[in-house]
């Protein structure tokens, strides 16, 4: 197979993950207070300077949440029993999608408190 076909493949298997997270509740979660955000932002004026932030946190939490769901089912098929390693990785990829999550919502009433 040649190097563009395989690059073109690579993009497939991206979606077919994008449609696969679309199964996991937090992305929903995560959808809704994206759509809230935007209605927000559009209805507070927002400059193009503080879309952008606000787009870099949404690409923050949700990729932080995509890695947090791969991590969480690679370890699911690693081991059902019980490990407290396996535990811990989980405990840290969910901490790494808090902590994005609190810095966008810090963020994101910095630049809502600049509106009101």
């Amino acid at each position: 197979m040649s190097w563009f076909y395989q690059r073109i493949k690579s993009f497939g298997y991206a979606f077919n993950g994008l449609r696969i997270s679309w199964n996991e509740p937090h992305i929903k979660i995560h959808a809704v207070a994206i759509v809230l955000v935007l209605i927000g932002g559009y209805w507070l004026g927002l400059t193009y300077l503080e879309w952008s932030i606000i787009s870099v946190c949404f690409v923050l939490v949700v990729s932080a949440e995509l890695l947090n769901t791969a991590i969480e089912k690679l370890a699911d098929r690693v081991s059902v029993e019980q490990d407290p390693l396996i535990g811990q990785a989980k405990d840290l990829a969910a901490a790494a999608v808090l902590f994005a999550s609190i810095i966008s919502v810090v963020i994101g009433v910095m630049i809502v408190i600049h509106h009101v």
